[in-house]
């Protein structure tokens, strides 16, 4: 079936990495209630039903009931389950580049958990599989940043386990997170699960909760704008 790219939006293309996500894979079956459930908290629901009554249109998803049939899309389906098509998932691997920058741009930054799902299934000669690494030679003045950053965060929070003063829980843990990361940077490769599923969390909840002190406020954010150029030059 022939979909034509240039008639989906950023809307319908974020519904398919949602449905993705939930599916894990072509062919298995998202719970429908649950979809409408968490794409209502990303876009408004008239938003998401026009997603997603066109990309059933367009045949890149189908419906099935509890006997397996096949069903009409309206909301108010009671345990329904939605699904990707060969062609839906042919949409969400060659299209990346059209369509996430503008995703961030239209609704926010795209969690994680979504690019961590669609990364593996990608052009591996143009975006590393999530659990490889990615060579720091490709990206070196961010990653520069990033080291710089990750090893201010460190030693204010290493000086200050005995003064107790910051508002940072297990500080042992959140320092041996700092090393493992920095150990990587330094070596020359990283992981890309771990810039996206650790050091992105990580660095956002150290900027949140030391939001009032400067020097570490502005370690954390450095290291999260450095990441996400890093990330955004793969793709």
């Amino acid at each position: 079936m022939f979909v034509d790219v240039t008639d989906i939006d950023e809307a319908q293309y974020l519904a398919l990495m949602y449905i993705l996500n939930a599916a894990h894979e072509v062919g298995w079956s998202a719970n429908l209630d649950a979809t409408w459930s968490t794409l209502d908290r990303v876009m408004s629901p008239s938003e998401t039903d026009l997603a997603l009554n066109a990309l059933h249109d367009k045949g890149l998803i189908y419906l099935i009931a509890s006997d397996n049939s096949n069903l009409e899309y309206r909301r108010g389906l009671k345990d329904a389950g939605v699904c990707l098509s060969f062609s839906g998932m042919a949409v969400l691997i060659n299209f990346p580049n059209r369509f996430l920058a503008r995703i961030n741009e239209r609704f926010g930054d795209i969690p994680e958990t979504l690019t961590a799902t669609l990364i593996p299934l990608l052009n591996l000669e143009r975006v590393p599989a999530a659990d490889r690494y990615v060579s720091t030679v490709d990206n070196l003045p961010q990653f520069a940043v990033l080291a710089e950053n990750l090893d201010v965060l460190k030693q204010e929070i290493v000086k200050d386990q005995n003064q107790n003063e910051l508002p940072i829980k297990q500080k042992r843990a959140v320092v041996a997170e700092l090393e493992g990361l920095l150990a990587q940077v330094r070596g020359g490769f990283v992981k890309l699960s771990d810039l996206t599923s650790r050091a992105r969390p990580l660095l956002k909840e150290i900027a949140d909760v030391c939001k009032d002190i400067t020097v570490i406020a502005v370690a954390a954010t450095s290291a999260l704008v450095a990441i996400k150029a890093i990330l955004a030059s793969l793709f």
